[in-house]
């Protein structure tokens, strides 16, 4: 068994495996992430027509386990990004169901100068992206694992990602425009947040994840056991 994180390895041993069939070797994505040479900051204010030197949030919001609520959870969201009133970042959710409501409910605000809205983004800008933006909200399992690779506060709004072990740069709020603000405004503007970046590590992985694999095979003993 690979399992990415120290804190899935305790699930599997828990089932009853043997220890030693289980070898906590990262997630795979974070190899090609960490290796991918990423569009420049000046590359990226080009993209999303935003001054390199200007903040701005990056938003990505799926439906969630009530698909119904969807487009009323986006328009919570929505309200909150407009009371902090940094340009936005959004792009479109996947195909679950709910996101029509979620496109809906962006697509409000595309006369907004605060808001520019894709419908999709280039894998290596969408990761320039994440590696630049002064806060990533949302609800994508992205955010969770890939994130601390870049030291990036991350706001996970709502229950999508319950469950999912994060990092120390992963602030978790209910889905309300108060809590989902005040959540933002921490990761912005709290020094004590923003002291822990510096040292966040990963718990996804170091990018490391394929030699590794590839050791741990290389040296595998396969016998009766």
């Amino acid at each position: 068994h690979f399992p990415a994180t120290k804190d899935a390895a305790e699930r599997i041993k828990r089932m009853g495996e043997d220890g030693w069939r289980i070898q906590v070797v990262g997630a795979p994505a974070l190899d090609t992430i960490l290796g991918s040479t990423l569009p420049s900051k000046d590359e990226v204010s080009s993209f999303i027509g935003i001054p390199a030197s200007d903040k701005f949030i990056l938003l990505l919001q799926h439906p969630g386990e009530d698909f119904e609520s969807a487009g009323k959870e986006m328009e919570e969201t929505l309200s909150a990004l407009r009371k902090i009133a940094l340009p936005v970042v959004a792009v479109y959710p996947n195909a679950d169901a709910g996101s029509e409501k979620i496109i809906e409910a962006l697509e409000t605000e595309r006369t907004s100068p605060l808001f520019k809205i894709f419908k999709n983004i280039p894998y290596t800008m969408f990761l320039a992206l994440e590696r630049a933006t002064a806060v990533w909200a949302g609800n994508s399992s992205a955010a969770i694992i890939e994130s601390a690779s870049f030291k990036t506060p991350v706001v996970n709004i709502g229950e999508r990602q319950k469950g999912r072990f994060g990092g120390k740069n992963v602030i978790t709020t209910p889905h309300n425009k108060t809590s989902i603000a005040a959540a933002i405004e921490m990761a912005l503007y709290d020094t004590s947040y923003s002291g822990t970046l510096k040292t966040v590590v990963n718990p996804w992985g170091d990018g490391k994840t394929g030699p590794r694999v590839a050791k741990i095979l290389e040296e595998l003993v396969i016998d009766a056991r």
